[in-house]
């Protein structure tokens, strides 16, 4: 519904990328999502931030990773991801071909090539994952303590420890203190060119 905007700004190491998009909700009004991305070359921050909704939204943190048992392939649950709210792991309601579940005894391999467009399991296995409709997913909830008229989702993605994540409104905009760094995400409408505010310092 509009233009994507960008900001990119290194400082200190670390590089950061802020992706401003307009979207429209079910009810027909203009909101902005705002996403942070920020990393150091080992982890990566990801905090995404938008005007308050009705409900419980989350965000979809990943798909579980690729682990190589000795034996065989899987997609398992355990990933170095943390997040600044809760943090869960879900399996798909649905059973078929194009539904996968980490818990299953069906193989990554497998699946790919179950879903692969030839029948006869010739297809192209990276192609097959286009045409999956469900599968295990790490899904985030929005921290706790967010300003009162946003829903914010924080995850780190990367080793040691976890995400210590705090936010504070000033004004229109959005300052992000972590473990690492802060930065503070300007008004959604940008400066006075409409392009996007960004500020970054480690910490």
């Amino acid at each position: 519904m509009g233009q994507v905007r960008v900001r990119d700004v290194r400082a200190d190491g670390l590089a950061a990328k802020l992706v401003t998009k307009p979207v429209v909700d079910r009810d027909h009004v203009l909101r902005h999502i705002q996403s942070l991305y920020v990393t150091d070359g080992r982890s990566l921050w990801t905090t995404v931030s938008v005007e308050r909704l009705p409900g419980t939204p989350y965000l979809l943190a990943g798909l579980p990773y690729a682990e190589d048992d000795g034996d065989r392939v899987r997609r398992t649950a355990e990933a170095q991801v943390a997040s600044a709210g809760t943090l869960r792991l879900t399996h798909p309601e649905a059973q078929g071909v194009d539904h996968f579940d980490a818990c299953s005894e069906t193989t990554q391999e497998q699946a790919a090539f179950a879903l692969a467009a030839d029948p006869r399991g010739y297809g192209n296995p990276d192609e097959g994952w286009r045409h999956l409709v469900g599968s295990s997913a790490l899904e985030a909830g929005s921290v706790p303590d967010a300003p009162d008229d946003l829903h914010v989702f924080a995850v780190r993605y990367g080793p040691e420890g976890t995400l210590a994540a705090t936010f504070e409104r000033e004004g229109a905009g959005l300052t992000v203190h972590t473990e690492a760094f802060t930065a503070r995400i300007g008004d959604p409408a940008g400066d006075a060119h409409g392009e996007p505010e960004l500020t970054l310092s480690a910490c």
